[in-house]
């Protein structure tokens, strides 16, 4: 597949089906797959072959046994080759096939993905176990018999928590989980927040998503969380674009569109405000140190 230097959008409804919001695809990649990210996750496991994943800049061996995944906050391109192609196994899905401790789980890993933690290169028995799921995966997948979406919900949850509980493991994060300790409704909103941030967003949409009044979420967001919520936005989008401006070379322009900021100027603007370098001078500094 070609290089290009916008980074490819792979949108939900291209890969995922309104009534059952799961896929899994196996597949041989024999040559590098171009920086991209998703509206959904992604799951992945190694079966055979060798190649590198780079996540949010970050360069992670890609190797037998590998599982990583990616959230809508994560990018990521592949470089597989035809020496020693890869053999893997893609799962896509959408927070509605997980439960919401799960999910809480997942994004407590929010913040630390610089350091390669969601990927790990399992060793046996876990490997296996996680093979023996996979394997279930696809058959649930394939044959669609009675019960089969529930088969898929509960097979998806144990292999993420398995990955979960390595993580926890092999990481540390913080004690406080940044998605436990608030209200239900606003909890909620964090989530879809976090899932969509990079798309247009406005208070009237998190509220409903919270089951509040705008008004009223309004206030209580700001509460539970320290800040307002436009400015909660803005936050991710900065962290957004500045690991894209660390570890790619896509233009200011891309980078400020794909992080879901509507003018250059204003990007440029509070990025300098927040950083202290304009996004160019923080690409070209850190293109510097990386040679």
């Amino acid at each position: 597949m070609g290089r290009d230097d916008t980074p490819r959008r792979l949108l939900t409804h291209r890969f995922l089906s309104e009534a059952l919001p799961f896929n899994i695809h196996p597949h041989t990649l024999d040559m590098p797959f171009e920086l991209h990210w998703h509206e959904f996750f992604e799951m992945t496991y190694v079966w055979e072959g060798q190649g590198v994943n780079r996540i949010n800049g970050l360069e992670c061996p890609l190797e037998p046994g590998a599982l990583f995944l990616l959230t809508p906050s994560d990018f990521h391109e592949i470089f597989g080759n035809e020496r020693t192609p890869l053999q893997m196994v893609n799962v896509h899905f959408t927070e509605r096939m997980i439960g919401e401790e799960v999910l809480n789980l997942i994004f407590q890993t929010t913040g630390s993905r610089r350091d390669g933690s969601r990927q790990f290169t399992l060793e046996p028995p876990l490997r296996q176990r996680i093979e023996d799921e996979i394997g279930v995966l696809l058959r649930e997948f394939q044959r669609k018999e009675d019960g089969f979406a529930s088969f898929l919900r509960a097979t998806l949850e144990r292999i993420l928590l398995e990955l979960l509980r390595l993580m926890r493991r092999h990481v540390r994060y913080p004690e406080r989980n940044p998605f436990t300790g608030y209200k239900p409704a606003i909890r909620q909103a964090l989530l879809f927040i976090h899932t969509h941030f990079r798309q247009p967003m406005s208070l009237e949409s998190a509220a409903k998503e919270a089951g509040l009044t705008p008004a009223y979420f309004s206030t209580s967001f700001h509460h539970s969380t320290g800040i307002p919520f436009q400015k909660y936005i803005q936050e991710l989008r900065l962290e957004f674009a500045r690991s894209l401006l660390h570890g790619t070379s896509v233009s200011v322009t891309e980078i400020c569109h794909g992080a879901g900021f509507s003018t250059l100027t204003h990007f440029e603007k509070i990025f300098k405000e927040k950083y202290g370098v304009s996004p160019k001078q923080y690409q070209q500094r850190s293109t510097q140190r990386s040679l």
